[in-house]
């Protein structure tokens, strides 16, 4: 199964040799936006890691709960920070959480 929008696949091998492929893709994750092939390009591939940076709280509106849902449904795990996944969508679902309050800056510019 393939996914025709824009995309890089990256193919690495752990230190033990596992060949394991990292995706990144450029498409419309609201609802409606016509990401349907992406989706099922997502099931096909997975359950899997998902990682949200900088999601902007897309995913705090109801406008993208088809890709939140679809999220929590097949992740295994997700690493987020908290312009992902909004906390009480978390609470139902059967998941281990850890909630991580320090953040640390590597770069002091950031906070002018």
């Amino acid at each position: 199964m393939s996914f025709s929008g824009p995309s890089v696949q990256i193919d690495f091998h752990s230190p033990s040799g596992k060949g394991q492929t990292l995706y990144y893709f450029k498409t419309d994750l609201s609802n409606g936006g016509g990401n349907a092939s992406f989706l099922a390009f997502c099931k096909h591939h997975g359950p899997g890691a998902s990682l949200l940076k900088s999601a902007s709280y897309l995913m705090h509106e109801e406008s993208f709960s088809t890709i939140r849902n679809f999220l929590l449904a097949n992740s295994t795990l997700i690493i987020q920070d908290d312009s992902g996944i909004p906390y009480r969508a978390l609470r139902p679902a059967p998941l281990e959480r850890e909630t991580l309050r320090r953040l640390r800056w590597s770069d002091r510019s950031f906070l002018a």
